[in-house]
């Protein structure tokens, strides 16, 4: 009995050594992984060693991983993730597609307790989503720039969650990498994903954010208002290039909402009406006035600079248009990302032409022509490219001319190649631009080339235009034979080409095309009329005839080619102010203001008298101008006494607004009070009577009156709010401007609230007259207007934007002036 005692009391000494030796001893644990020993005690050893550190240890774990018993493989990798050791990464994600759920999942979790991106890739590599979503998990919790790459790679993931949660992140990040990555994002197929990456872009700092907003296929309302205002940031950075861009990118977006989602609103609705006709009769005009300021602004900045670096006969005026000159001497902007984005974007919206549903005036609004309208003032080679590529009989060829001759050479190779293309309206545009260039001789043999195998007439005719240009002035008459042919389209074609040509036309074909079926034929016959006058008793008759045209383009055709014949054309002119039909005393009219002269103005004195307030009010208008060009102080007085005689009789008030526009130019101090006491009774002339006013303010009494009446409103209305639109209100309003004018601090304080708070006519009548006083003081104000997000009616809000954006740009281009330290 004592010897079985004996060896008891020995075993369980030896085995509660052993035990203490394998908790006290790592190593003693190390070998039970690696031995031969039973599930129990490697489950054991396995969690003995979690958290350990030393590659023995992570080494026998990672062994462990391979065990037969699902136990020990889930209790090393659980240890595995506690030791956070990378060198497990690789055996842990294996496990990840293990048929065995419980070793899955323990692999999963070991992975996402290692703190290290290369444990994230590898879940975001299982087929799991859950375990995705893990890995994304993971990258949001570390938030290291190195985890970009893993976070690009989850957007491409099939599941929108992860995605947004991927962008969510690359938010937080912040950096060029990450802006990188959200630019994919903005062409995800899920709504909600876009919408994130736009905000997350929108907030972010830097030019790739605003490259990716460019870049963008979401046409929201937002992200337009968003690129919108990236057009003050550009001109603020002095980068006008991005700055055109920008608009482009803005305007196309607009239009493509508006055409596919706008007006499939109740358009039996008046006010869904109205909204329409103003935003699409509108746009076209704020496009081109929003362009062409920036793009003079870079002509103004850079003129200067460009003229110092290059020989003197280089700069010639009309040489080329401000973007082509430029180009032509500047090679900028092909490295330019934002340019980039926006050509790819605009032929997004050209390809797919997406309409509208609606009829504006006779017409269909198509995006696609707002596109094409914001390629032709983009300037980089690229954009010859995307025009050719736009090219069709169906849409807005004209644009797509503009856009390649204003490009100059740097269109040339891709003109040269189009010239060969298969379209053969892409060949007749090709040759058409091709003809404008400034070295056309140079083109020459390629325009030979193309008369020995063309077979279409409108390729053709270019061709030969591209000869005549190169001094071949026998092809002349071949463009003569095209304008007289029965076919249209050359015949439309061969007349445009007229106008260009230095010969000039025979009489027998201008009376032909004068005369013609097709409206826009007897246009451009009337513009060669203009161009080069023939003062035959046959031309004039013809010229008159179309003083009555059904199209408004023709009549102001034919007006102004009876003003380039000048006083040969006066009887016939004196007979059309005194004719019964209304349209033929307009047409006459608008030719008297064309032709100017004294025998022009007293034949306006007397349409001043016309049964019609149109021609009264375009008549006075045109008087103060044409008096002052005369310089004949007897006539001048004479204008200024019937116009001021007017303002008593006259109760038309776009009659008398027409009055107070000249009164203003002819400086008639006189008519101060007067115009003052009209804009009382009519409020709807107050934007002319506050410009016509600050005119007059050299005078002590026109600014006595002016400050009068602007402090008795002021009183009356110190607390009143402009949103009630109140016609008083809008008398101090305007009468505020020239009360700036005159610096009058409390005028300030009108202007902007006006502008904040106004009425939407109002408003932006205040951000004019903010960009006319080129006053830094209110450039503020109009930046936050610029930016301003309203619930209201878009298009009504898209206006006001634009006129305070347009201020704020004026005032930032002035000289001597520079941005908010604010901004």
């Amino acid at each position: 009995m004592i010897r079985i005692r004996m060896l008891s009391i020995v075993s369980l000494v030896i085995i509660a050594s052993l035990l203490v030796s394998c908790a006290g001893n790592p190593y003693s644990c190390v070998t039970t992984l690696t031995g031969s020993k039973g599930p129990a005690a490697k489950v054991r050893a396995a969690k003995k060693l979690a958290g350990m550190k030393g590659d023995i240890y992570v080494d026998a774990l990672v062994k462990a991983l391979y065990d037969p018993h699902q136990r020990v493989i889930i209790a090393a990798a659980d240890a595995l993730g506690e030791t956070g050791d990378p060198k497990a990464i690789p055996h842990l994600e294996k496990l990840l597609s293990d048929g065995r759920g419980d070793v899955s999942k323990a692999a999963a979790s070991a992975l996402s307790r290692i703190r290290d991106v290369s444990a994230a890739e590898a879940l975001l590599r299982s087929d799991n989503s859950k375990y995705r979503s893990m890995g994304i998990d993971m990258l949001g919790r570390m938030q290291l720039p190195n985890s970009v790459p893993a976070l690009a790679f989850i957007l491409g993931d099939r599941d929108t969650g992860n995605r947004l949660a991927a962008v969510k992140i690359l938010r937080r990040l912040g950096t060029e990498e990450a802006t990188a990555a959200l630019k994919r994002a903005t062409q995800d197929p899920d709504a909600a994903v876009r919408a994130e990456a736009v905000k997350t872009l929108s907030s972010m700092e830097g030019s790739s954010a605003f490259v990716a907003l460019s870049a963008s296929s979401d046409n929201s309302i937002d992200l337009a208002k968003r690129i919108e205002r990236l057009v003050l940031h550009f001109i603020e950075q002095d980068d006008l290039r991005s700055a055109l861009a920008a608009e482009a990118n803005s305007l196309a977006r607009y239009m493509v909402y508006y055409c596919t989602n706008y007006v499939q609103q109740d358009m039996y609705s008046e006010r869904d009406q109205k909204l329409t006709q103003l935003f699409f009769e509108d746009t076209p005009e704020i496009i081109v006035d929003e362009m062409e300021l920036i793009s003079s602004a870079l002509l103004g900045r850079e003129l200067t600079d460009i003229a110092q670096r290059h020989e003197a006969d280089y700069v010639q005026p009309g040489r080329y248009t401000p973007r082509s000159f430029l180009a032509a001497v500047k090679d900028e902007g092909e490295t330019n990302e934002m340019v980039i984005e926006t050509i790819r974007y605009l032929e997004m919206v050209i390809a797919a032409d997406s309409k509208s549903l609606v009829m504006v005036n006779g017409r269909q609004p198509s995006s696609r022509q707002y596109a094409l309208m914001g390629l032709s003032f983009i300037d980089s080679a690229a954009t010859a490219q995307a025009l050719l590529k736009s090219a069709s009989r169906n849409y807005y060829d004209f644009y797509i001319v503009r856009g390649l001759v204003d490009l100059g050479f740097r269109a040339k190779q891709a003109l040269i190649s189009a010239s060969k293309a298969e379209n053969a309206f892409v060949r007749s545009q090709a040759m058409l631009a091709l003809a404008f260039l400034p070295d056309v001789s140079a083109i020459e043999p390629i325009a030979e080339e193309v008369l020995k195998t063309e077979a279409d007439p409108i390729v053709r005719l270019h061709s030969q235009f591209v000869l005549y240009q190169a001094g071949r002035s026998e092809m002349f008459d071949e463009i003569l034979k095209a304008a007289q042919s029965d076919e249209t389209t050359t015949a439309l074609r061969a007349s445009y080409l007229l106008w260009y040509a230095a010969e000039p036309v025979p009489e027998d074909v201008l009376l032909m095309l004068l005369g013609h079926s097709d409206y826009r034929i007897r246009r451009r016959a009337g513009d060669v009329c203009a161009k080069k006058p023939i003062a035959s008793a046959a031309i004039i008759d013809a010229l008159v005839q179309l003083m009555d045209d059904k199209s408004k383009l023709v009549r102001i055709s034919a007006a102004e080619a009876l003003a380039a014949i000048d006083r040969p054309a006066l009887p016939v002119l004196q007979d059309a102010a005194s004719s019964s039909n209304r349209v033929i005393r307009k047409s006459a009219a608008r030719a008297l203001v064309t032709m100017g002269g004294d025998e022009a103005v007293r034949l306006l004195l007397k349409l001043l008298g016309d049964s019609s307030s149109a021609i009264r009010a375009f008549s006075a208008q045109s008087l103060g101008g044409l008096a002052i060009e005369l310089g004949n102080l007897d006539i001048e007085e004479e204008v200024r006494t019937t116009l001021r005689g007017m303002l008593d009789t006259e109760k038309s008030t776009m009659a008398l607004r027409g009055c107070i526009v000249s009164l203003g130019k002819l400086n008639d101090v006189a008519s101060a009070k007067k115009i003052i006491k009209i804009m009382e009774r009519e409020p709807e002339t107050g934007k002319e009577a506050a410009l016509a006013l600050a005119m007059m303010l050299d005078d002590e009494s026109v600014k006595k009156a002016v400050m009068l009446r602007f402090r008795k409103l002021d009183t009356a209305y110190m607390g009143f709010s402009p949103v009630h639109s109140s016609e008083e209100y809008r008398q101090l309003f305007f009468i505020s401007y020239p009360a700036v004018v005159a610096n009058e601090e409390r005028a300030r304080k009108r202007l902007r609230n006006v502008l904040m708070q106004g009425e939407f006519k109002d408003r932006i009548a205040a951000a004019e007259f903010m960009g006319r006083l080129l006053d830094r003081a209110f450039l503020k104000d109009l930046l936050k207007v610029a930016e301003y997000e309203s619930k209201s009616l878009a298009p009504f809000d898209f206006r006001v934007r634009r006129a305070a954006q347009r201020a704020a740009i004026e005032i930032l281009l002035a000289e001597d002036v520079e941005a908010p330290a604010d901004r």
